[in-house]
């Protein structure tokens, strides 16, 4: 596996996917008995599944698998001593879990009480599942000391719930459905969850720093050659501003959105940042 730009996306894809996923079936399991009017809900499942689908298509053709290397394919499943099949297998359930949610929530009411609530808890659980492996996967490289890092997979889990929640917002914006996330007061909970993801990423500067090689990375992300990407694309963009835009916003849906796509942004950034800081070839590859 070439661990570049191609990586970074498929771990960005594989994040937010999840985190729509999640939240998808969060929001059903609370509309109680709202869902037969529901049209966001397909579209929801529909967006989280190509988003995860073309994700794995990158980790297909970067570990050179598939037409050209069956046998390699075929390692992606049954390896699992390695992380990578872990994440293969639960990308695959999460793929067949967004196509069965969207089959059924075109129904309307084709699932109710304990069963909407147990069919909705699988869903989390493979969402959370799915985020909190592409952090484990860096973890696996253990010579890295930002990768090898107990707090990397919670900070991306924690992006990954943020960045799947703005975009589900978005995509209810664009169905105009009485049951989307882009309510006015869910402005606290994206502000008061920006604050906690900017909390664990200095959590995981620190500790990244008592590593060696975590400490050069860490170098490169505060002062080196990717402070201005870090503190403009990351911290500002993708941090401060959407949760001053989210405290400031009141009803102003296009300051809520707004906020919610610099959110999506900073998720990105992130992740090629992370990656970008501990692989020195990466900033010339790209």
């Amino acid at each position: 596996m070439t661990w570049g730009l191609n990586i970074a996306i498929y771990l960005f894809l594989s994040g937010i996917g999840a985190g729509l996923l999640f939240w998808t079936v969060a929001r059903c399991t609370l509309a109680a008995g709202n869902l037969e009017t529901d049209t966001t809900s397909p579209w929801l499942y529909a967006v989280s599944f190509v988003i995860i689908g073309v994700g794995a298509l990158i980790l297909v053709a970067d570990s050179k698998a598939g037409l050209q290397n069956p046998r390699a394919f075929f390692g992606l499943f049954t390896n699992f001593g390695s992380p990578m099949a872990w994440g293969t297998l639960f990308i695959v359930l999460v793929l067949v879990f967004d196509a069965v949610g969207f089959v059924l929530s075109r129904k309307g009411d084709a699932l109710s009480g304990s069963k909407k609530r147990a069919f909705s808890l699988v869903g989390a659980v493979l969402a959370i599942a799915l985020t909190s492996y592409t952090g484990v996967l860096l973890g696996a490289v253990s010579p890295v000391g930002l990768w090898n890092n107990g707090a990397l997979p919670v900070l991306f889990l924690v992006s990954a719930l943020l960045s799947g929640a703005a975009l589900g917002d978005l995509v209810g914006a664009l169905t105009r459905d009485a049951l989307s996330l882009g309510k006015t007061r869910l402005s606290a909970a994206f502000a008061t969850g920006g604050i906690i993801e900017a909390l664990v990423v200095f959590f995981l500067l620190v500790v990244a720093s008592s590593n060696p090689s975590g400490a050069d990375a860490v170098a490169r992300l505060i002062s080196g050659d990717l402070a201005v990407p870090f503190w403009a694309l990351y911290i500002v963009i993708g941090l401060v501003l959407p949760v001053v835009l989210h405290l400031a916003a009141g009803k102003r849906k296009v300051a809520i959105y707004l906020a919610n796509a610099t959110i999506i942004v900073g998720a990105l950034a992130l992740r090629i940042l992370i990656v970008a800081a501990a692989v020195p070839a990466f900033v010339s590859a790209i």
